[in-house]
């Protein structure tokens, strides 16, 4: 998004792909806006569930959009409330979120 955007300021997007490139763009800002409203539901989901799932879910949501450090928080507070499903899973998001971040969890 960032890229059409610069592309656009700077008139490189501009002649007869203007048109296709301005619909990319839109695209991307509407998929963008769905993402951050089905976090914000998931991130209130995870607030008010009595298990870890929604916020371990709500970690590999983060991980992928490249928000590592609260990937690592949301999956540790699942972990840490319990009746998580796939523990497994969980310490998988939390591996890779570390990574990212270049820190050694527990165990490493």
């Amino acid at each position: 998004m960032r890229v059409l955007e610069k592309g656009f300021q700077n008139k490189t997007l501009e002649g007869r792909e203007r048109d296709r490139h301005l619909r990319l763009l839109n695209n991307a800002k509407a998929q963008a806006a769905a993402a951050a409203a089905a976090t914000a539901k998931l991130e209130a989901e995870a607030k008010s569930a009595a298990t870890g799932d929604a916020d371990v879910q709500l970690g590999e949501r983060y991980l992928a959009a490249g928000e590592a450090q609260k990937a690592v928080q949301a999956v540790q507070r699942g972990l840490k409330k319990g009746s998580v499903k796939a523990v497994d899973d969980a310490q998988m998001v939390l591996g890779r979120a570390n990574l990212q971040l270049k820190q050694k969890g527990p165990g490493a």
